[in-house]
């Protein structure tokens, strides 16, 4: 299914009903998960658990699945010396993806994140490790032509952050010309303002217009606080 219907609701002014946290239905059914790369390996390990989860999201009547690709992040399996897996992982996602979809009116997604490796135990990246401006946008640049290549219709920007690596991510998605949607995380700090979700040094009033400025076609908050969210759209409002 092509990203045309989707473009037409949302011309129309209509909902489009995303799936859920692919990822943690994964989890939540049993396939193993890796402590350096989450649910990533699954793709190739449990691809019938990967197909379910898309399958079941459709049978709710989800407009649009999102491969089993936020996790492949291209920061983390290039850390690793992974860059290849990183692509044979996202192939192997995404042909999920699409079998699930196979017939129906759903648009398949391709997830892109700039998750860093985790501190151990934690939901945090470790913000010690970084990467030049030019080797991080061609990290990006390989897996969004990759994800495209793979046939996704649409590319889903998970948790942008930031205005460095995120901006590298948003601008290598929107050369692929596919439709780019750019999902901002957010949390507040101590003292009390808004900033990208585990970048207290990047104030969301900051990475809003730096993102929106990319013009993407959608744009929304997601993983937020659901206290944060009012004023993270507001935030949003005013480049959006």
């Amino acid at each position: 299914m092509s990203y045309d219907f989707i473009r037409q609701k949302l011309a129309r002014g209509e909902a489009i009903i995303l799936d859920g946290g692919t990822g943690t239905d994964i989890q939540r059914r049993g396939a193993p998960m890796s402590s350096e790369t989450w649910c990533a390996e699954v793709n190739a390990t449990h691809p019938h658990i990967v197909r379910a989860v898309h399958e079941d999201y459709i049978s709710r009547g989800s407009d649009i699945i999102t491969a089993n690709t936020f996790a492949t992040s291209a920061l983390n399996f290039h850390y690793r010396k992974r860059d290849a897996d990183m692509l044979r992982l996202d192939n192997a996602a995404v042909a999920e993806a699409k079998a699930a979809a196979r017939g129906k009116p759903v648009a398949v997604a391709g997830s892109v994140s700039t998750q860093r490796p985790l501190i151990p135990g934690t939901d945090r990246t470790d913000l010690s490790i970084n990467w030049p401006a030019d080797v991080a946008r061609k990290l990006f640049r390989t897996k969004v032509e990759n994800l495209k290549a793979a046939g996704v219709d649409l590319l889903m920007m998970e948790m942008m952050r930031d205005a460095d690596y995120a901006l590298y991510a948003c601008e290598a998605a929107k050369a692929t010309g596919l439709p780019v949607w750019t999902g901002l995380s957010v949390e507040r700090r101590a003292d009390g303002v808004l900033t990208g979700f585990g970048r207290s040094d990047q104030l969301f009033s900051d990475i809003a217009p730096a993102l929106a400025g990319l013009k993407p076609d959608v744009m929304c908050i997601m993983h937020t606080s659901a206290n944060d969210t009012d004023e993270a759209i507001e935030i949003l409002k005013r480049h959006w």
